[in-house]
């Protein structure tokens, strides 16, 4: 491997290639190349929602697969909300913002009496901009509406 300087634009580049190449007996554990993009793709979704100052780009086989460009006002950001949760989610959606102290909470929730089953399996939660996962605060989120 040799490092040397190169022209890029400015931001930043990731890609990914040949993951498992020579370590098998991780590749045994991979699914197909789809099912793979797939998870790929949902983690990019959710950097797409944390962070509307940022273009993101995500690219498949040489084939740009999902562009999410920056955004600043709030009707684009509803419109990059749209784009990754779908329009039903964007039509009954609830704009959320509360302050107490230096706690804020901002996002969308979904009206629950228009919740399909396909709208209420969408949940992303962010703490600091960061994804998170927990099964507690997911159910306590779920059932609170």
């Amino acid at each position: 491997m040799t490092v040397k300087p190169a022209a890029h634009p400015v931001g930043t580049t990731l890609e990914v290639l040949d993951l498992f190449y020579n370590t098998p007996a991780r590749r045994k554990f991979m699914r197909t190349e789809k099912t793979e993009f797939g998870h790929i793709d949902e983690v990019v979704r959710r950097i797409a929602l944390a962070r509307f100052d940022v273009t993101i780009n995500l690219s498949h086989n040489g084939k740009v697969m999902r562009q999410y460009r920056a955004v600043a006002q709030d009707g684009q950001r509803e419109r990059r909300l749209g784009t990754i949760c779908g329009a039903a989610f964007l039509e009954h959606a609830l704009a959320i913002e509360w302050q107490h102290g230096d706690l804020t909470l901002r996002g969308w929730v979904a009206d629950p009496l228009h919740t399909t089953p396909a709208l209420a399996e969408i949940q992303y939660c962010y703490v600091n901009g960061r994804m998170m996962r927990d099964r507690l605060i997911n159910h306590a989120i779920r059932r609170g509406l």
